[in-house]
């Protein structure tokens, strides 16, 4: 079993995601909407829902750079290595270029949030902004397969990754 670093219930989604939030009840409910106080409680409720899921997806994110990345890397320039460098690459792929591409975009989602402008030609131009940058995905959902393969071997070959991720993953309350 693992936490899928995409989407999850209580993680939110990811701007890849947006696209299946955007044909959302709420989502529909602001289109259909086109005057008076029901629209801009409803603009408002999709705002804090994008900011909020961004923001969610972003721990995720931080939860695995942090917890398992970074900590195989310590480890590593320590003198006490898990994994080589190739094997890190190979099981992390670049999650933490995805982490930074978000990052960004989230402040930016969050300043048009606060400027009561989220749902205005500026998040259209925002998202468009991001979308050659969505490309990361590509390399990621190509090799994430491979990765979960891979980490599976090192896990049942490897007993100080194998206890590495029992710890890890119940400090950071997720599977990988």
């Amino acid at each position: 079993h693992h936490t899928c670093w995409r989407r999850s219930e209580s993680q939110g989604y990811c701007p890849w995601h947006l696209l299946e939030y955007s044909r959302s009840r709420v989502a529909t409910e602001v289109a259909e909407q086109t005057t008076g106080p029901e629209e801009k409680k409803l603009q408002q409720k999709f705002s804090e829902e994008l900011v909020s899921t961004e923001k969610s997806y972003i721990k995720a994110l931080e939860s695995a750079t942090k917890g398992f990345v970074q900590r195989l890397r310590v480890h590593l320039q320590l003198g006490y290595a898990i994994l080589t460098q190739d094997e890190i690459s190979i099981c992390f792929q670049n999650i933490e270029d995805i982490l930074n591409l978000h990052q960004k975009l989230y402040d930016e989602l969050q300043n048009l949030a606060q400027d009561k402008q989220l749902l205005s030609p500026a998040f259209g131009e925002t998202m468009a902004k991001y979308t050659p940058f969505m490309r990361l995905y590509n390399v990621y959902y190509i090799r994430y397969e491979s990765s979960l393969q891979t980490i599976q071997e090192l896990r049942k070959k490897n007993k100080s990754f194998s206890q590495f991720l029992d710890v890890s993953e119940k400090v950071e309350g997720q599977e990988i």
